[in-house]
């Protein structure tokens, strides 16, 4: 069932009630900045409530099947009450991947799977879920009209919904007759299977699960600043993501300043004080945050000015950095900024207190001349730790970054060594949200950049080369040569670079956006690793996405040897064998 809200005092008793009887909550969190911030909320609530947790992150269906296995014989046993989907399960039968199979909810009636998941749209069977799934929502998706589920001979699971592999089962036993139906239900059957085919057609984000979570601390009266630091995080990155419109973000973050100002007193410089930085130093208090005007320049605060804006998506599609000497753009542009190249070409830390005072007022006059006003956005900083103005986006991209130690990764084999790399990494990035762990904010900050500098590089190379091509309803690029872009973050970010940037270049030339599919040839594996991003709008939002039923319908089809690598259906890895035929095949699928 959908609770909004008002339900979260609720949800936070049955928690509390469990943990009184020493059972604890056991909480399943995917590999997202969202869900690290959620987590974050969750865990700082249970510490000050006394309710006890399990934390298992998990990267995609085969590790969330490996870890309820684990936990079943004590599901079985009434040991569990009170389990946590955190941005996963939210889009597929919650109940089935809980126990292996289907069970009826009257068999366990203290159990409960609470679900906080950005991933849209949430399975029907979740929804009409008398007790036991609760999926957290806005009050208007819960006063919504859903289809009625669609059922195969009333028996098996729909094959419009949504599984967690692709992989096929042979059926065991000689083959059923099937019932005659007359027509009348027949036609109501193949109305509603069309309803269902509807509904699941496409994928979506929702709002980020870190402000249903900080709602919840809010409504039982536990909230602090950190949890709203969080909260704000989780916003930030899936906007600078694209998996949330401005409007909608816009509205998000006008509550969250409610939030922000009941908590900090806002810090007014006035003339004087501005000639003067210590003062202003002196004067924000230590965890303050606090509304800021900002600018999508990649990590301005931790790089130079000039390497900020050439990694930065936004200016390399406006400037068209995959053409040669453009790049010279980017030193005229600043030059009319009156910034000498000496200030931009140092690190942010080290400028001139008085540059860094006027470098957003001038950067604004230039913005919607070259950028447009997409480049700037409301966000907010936080006074933290040895940063005196971390900026949330820079937070964010920290967080992502420690999530996916890719060269770690790429030297472990054993799929536990695998794991236990993956659950120190996000207790890394759990630690990183906390002042007093700044080292590990700077470790995430420099793995981002590092990682943000070769996609970018990548991004232009591609362009610049005409590696895309276009078939069908999408375009495509491949990328054969031995890579480090086959990891689930690295090939995302590419991915959207290419993306914008190419449809910026198409926008000007007057050509239609298209979605794009991505390969990756992943070297160790011998499999592609694909990533499929629907067109983007001209205010720089993604679309709905019809890739993860797109896939799945291409891989049935040819037989093709894939699996989901996190919970994302429009990100999937095949074997080299069959990415080719895969491809063709795609190309012919209508997504209308």
């Amino acid at each position: 069932m959908l609770v909004s809200f008002e339900n979260l005092i609720d949800l936070f008793s049955i928690l509390k009630t469990a943990s009184e009887n020493e059972k604890p909550i056991y909480i399943f969190a995917s590999l997202d900045c969202d869900s690290v911030c959620t987590t974050k909320i969750l865990t700082s609530i249970c510490k000050q409530t006394g309710c006890r947790y399990t934390i298992n992150p998990v990267r995609g269906y085969s590790d969330l099947e490996g870890k309820l296995k684990e936990i079943r014989a004590k599901i079985a046993d009434k040991e569990i009450e009170n389990i946590m989907f955190i941005n996963c399960l939210g889009t597929d039968n919650a109940i089935k991947e809980t126990f292996g199979l289907e069970v009826r909810e009257e068999d366990f009636p203290d159990l409960h799977l609470f679900v906080f998941d950005f991933h849209k749209p949430v399975h029907l069977t979740n929804i009409y879920s008398p007790r036991m799934v609760w999926v957290v929502d806005t009050e208007e998706q819960c006063q919504a009209t859903f289809p009625e589920r669609y059922k195969v001979d009333d028996e098996s699971e729909s094959e419009s919904e949504s599984d967690s592999e692709f992989s096929d089962s042979d059926d065991e036993g000689p083959p059923r007759k099937k019932r005659k139906l007359n027509p009348e239900v027949q036609i109501q059957r193949q109305k509603l299977k069309k309803e269902n085919d509807e509904y699941y057609n496409m994928t979506y984000q929702g709002l980020n699960s870190s402000w249903f979570m900080y709602q919840m601390a809010t409504r039982i009266n536990k909230d602090d600043n950190m949890m709203l630091w969080c909260a704000i995080v989780g916003l930030t990155k899936m906007f600078l993501n694209q998996k949330m419109g401005r409007q909608k973000y816009n509205e998000i973050m006008e509550e969250f300043q409610t939030y922000v100002l009941r908590r900090n007193n806002p810090v007014v410089e006035d003339e004087e004080e501005e000639k003067n930085a210590q003062k202003v130093k002196e004067k924000r208090k230590r965890d303050h945050i606090q509304f800021s005007n900002e600018l999508q320049l990649f990590l301005l605060h931790h790089w130079t000015i000039r390497n900020s804006m050439i990694y930065s998506p936004i200016v390399a599609a406006k400037l068209k950095l995959y053409q040669d000497r453009q790049i010279q753009h980017i030193d005229y542009i600043l030059a009319k900024m009156a910034i000498p190249q000496k200030e931009a070409t140092e690190k942010w830390e080290s400028m001139d207190l008085t540059v860094q005072k006027e470098f957003y007022e001038r950067f604004k006059k230039q913005a919607t001349e070259h950028f447009g006003e997409d480049i700037l956005y409301g966000s907010f900083t936080k006074q933290h730790g040895d940063h005196d103005h971390l900026r949330a986006s820079d937070m964010g991209f920290a967080l992502s970054a420690l999530l996916e130690d890719e060269e770690i990764l790429r030297d472990v084999e054993e799929e536990d060594e695998v794991y236990k790399v993956l659950e120190e990494n996000f207790k890394s990035s759990m630690d990183a949200l906390e002042p007093q762990n700044v080292r590990q904010l700077q470790l995430g900050l420099s793995r981002a950049k590092n990682l943000q500098q070769t996609t970018a590089d990548k991004a232009l190379d591609i362009i610049q080369k005409n590696r895309i091509s276009s078939i069908g309803f999408f375009r495509y690029c491949e990328i054969d040569e031995k890579n480090k872009f086959y990891t689930p973050l690295a090939i995302s970010s590419l991915a959207l670079f290419v993306q914008n940037t190419y449809t910026e270049r198409m926008r000007q030339s007057k050509r239609a956006a298209k979605p794009l599919v991505l390969g990756a040839w992943n070297d160790i594996n011998n499999t592609y690793t694909v990533c499929g991003i629907p067109e983007t709008t001209v205010r720089r939002k993604l679309n709905k996405n019809p890739f993860g039923k797109a896939f799945k319908q291409a891989a049935q089809r040819v037989e093709a040897r894939v699996r989901n690598i996190t919970f994302e259906t429009y990100l999937i890895e095949i074997q080299k064998d069959d990415w080719k035929k895969f491809l063709d095949y795609l190309q012919q699928i209508s997504i209308l």
